[in-house]
């Protein structure tokens, strides 16, 4: 006698999914806010230190949206290490500068003179040299604000992947525990608004706005 045919059994129904579409992070702007809301007091003047690089100009339009541009100030150091490569940082640093309505403050300072006189590190003068252009503009636009020098701000656009570097810098070289520490959000006057971000994420976010920035080969 012939069997019956069999039946696939039906698949149970699916549950219909009540969570909706997945909703999107917060944004890159509101991501650095509550830093921003820490770090920099009211109405103090801020130095943006702008290279040119992605960072610096993420630093740049992200400080731009969450401070008034009339407390900001862009400066950019020329070192005069690169010939028309530096000279064309200079001109996109100030460009942008004037398109976000953020003054900016352009010093050439000859590194590699310094560095020859002095017999010193290249990279280590320089950076000394932007550190003392920054804390000198600061406190001109601080005595100009009638605002204490103490509540002026530098920030710098380092971020997350600057931290781990130090952090294995100093581990590679055998400091003793207290000189682990990587790089804190605050040094002094000096901010650091960016420590939570990669480099990926604020390449990515300045591409999403449709902003290119200047690649720097010696990376000083």
């Amino acid at each position: 006698m012939p069997k019956p045919p069999t039946t696939a059994p039906r698949p149970a129904p699916l549950r219909p999914d009540r969570r909706g579409p997945a909703q999107p992070g917060p944004s890159l702007v509101a991501r650095v806010r509550p830093a921003i809301d820490q770090l920099v007091p009211a109405d103090a003047p801020v130095v943006l230190m702008v290279s040119g690089g992605s960072d610096s100009t993420a630093l740049l339009l992200l400080m731009a949206r969450l401070v008034p541009t009339e407390r900001l100030h862009v400066l950019h150091v020329n070192h005069l290490l690169r010939g028309a490569s530096a000279n064309a940082d200079e001109v996109f640093v100030r460009t942008l500068a004037a398109r976000e309505g953020i003054a900016c403050t352009v010093k050439h300072v000859d590194v590699g003179r310094l560095a020859e006189e002095e017999r010193g590190n290249v990279e280590v003068i320089g950076r000394r040299e932007r550190y003392a252009a920054a804390a000198a503009l600061l406190g001109e636009l601080c005595e100009k604000a009638g605002v204490p020098s103490d509540q002026g701000r530098i920030a710098t656009a380092h971020t997350r992947d600057d931290r781990v570097e130090t952090f294995m810098m100093r581990a590679s070289v055998g400091t003793g525990p207290g000189g682990l520490g990587s790089i804190r959000p605050q040094s002094g006057q000096v901010i650091h608004p960016l420590l939570a971000l990669s480099r990926q994420e604020l390449r990515g976010w300045l591409r999403d706005q449709g902003q290119d920035w200047c690649e720097d080969e010696t990376n000083l």
